[in-house]
């Protein structure tokens, strides 16, 4: 799971991203998650169950 100090040290805010996929008030029903391959931002239900969603940002 992707700490959210480590993300705003990368320029990303992990709630707004939650926000533009889920709206308002899913910030914690859900975790970010990086790829390690892509480097891309996943989003996971908690725990890293289910699906991951791509959300088309990437941390190099």
């Amino acid at each position: 799971m992707a700490n959210d100090n480590y993300l705003k040290k990368k320029g990303f805010d992990a709630h707004k991203i939650k926000e533009e996929f889920f709206g308002k008030g899913s910030n914690s029903k859900y975790d970010i998650y990086i790829d390690k391959k892509s480097g891309e931002l996943m989003l996971f239900r908690k725990g890293g169950l289910g699906d991951g969603i791509r959300t088309g940002y990437f941390i190099k």
